[in-house]
């Protein structure tokens, strides 16, 4: 299977570990903090896709 890079979600999700902007969590740990689709699709209403990708992997 091909899998085609995002470039953008990649540069920003560098740029936030090159400033120390990271969680280093357990593994599994994100399963238990990770947003509900209603928070989700309530982010994604407001702020639109581009800014939901960053969000997302903030």
């Amino acid at each position: 299977m091909t899998v085609k890079l995002n470039a953008a979600a990649y540069d920003h999700a560098k740029k936030l570990a090159e400033e120390g902007r990271i969680v280093l969590d357990d593994r599994d740990e994100w399963s238990e903090h990770r947003p509900s689709a209603a928070d989700e699709n309530a982010y994604l209403e407001e702020h639109g896709f581009a800014e939901y990708a960053r969000w997302y992997l903030g």
